[in-house]
């Protein structure tokens, strides 16, 4: 009788472990994303100062602004500042000089030629548009399966939470409640 409880618990066990493995994001098991990738000399943006600052706009793919998002500025590969983006994807920095820098977000980085005013090329604008792309997943769980909200099958993390616990608590019960008696004879 021993033996079978131990047996028992062990299996439970293996089963949460496993139903926990397959709700956690891809992204948590995968390693680290490796840094931003240094922007080829020929993707270079050239832009404008105004008045000593620099402005720009992230957007996703589809057009739509990207609030609340980390920018890091970069100058010759040190942190020279990072902010941080508005409601409309629109973030400022003040006090740049001339030179080459790289905007940095975690899903990629620009390198801009950022000129003085007055200083820059006929066709240089004033303003940068980035585009963030979505993050890459490496593991055998991708989007199709993994919705936007965390979840299995588009669900909420809490609905399909719930749902693996359910599959897992009914089963687990229902052997901890039989004695090892047939239900028939």
């Amino acid at each position: 009788m021993r033996h079978e409880t131990l047996f028992t618990r062990l299996q439970a066990a293996v089963a949460a472990l496993a139903a926990f493995g397959m709700i956690v994001p891809p992204s948590l098991w995968a390693a680290d994303p490796p840094p931003p990738p240094a922007a080829s000399p020929a993707a270079t943006v050239d832009v404008a100062l105004r008045n000593g600052r620099l402005s720009a706009q992230l957007l996703d793919a589809q057009g739509v602004a990207v609030a609340k998002q980390t920018v890091t500025v970069f100058r010759a590969g040190q942190a020279v500042t990072s902010t941080k983006t508005d409601a409309q994807g629109r973030f400022v920095v003040d006090a740049v000089t001339p030179g080459v820098y790289q905007l940095a977000t975690a899903h990629g980085a620009t390198q801009l030629r950022v000129w003085a005013e007055g200083t820059e090329p006929p066709a240089t604008g004033n303003r940068v548009v980035l585009i963030r792309t979505a993050p890459t997943a490496r593991g055998q769980i991708g989007p199709p399966l993994l919705g936007e909200h965390g979840g299995l099958f588009g669900l909420r993390w809490t609905t399909t939470l719930l749902f693996t616990a359910t599959a897992i608590a009914v089963p687990v019960a229902v052997a901890a409640d039989s004695d090892g008696a047939p239900a028939s004879p």
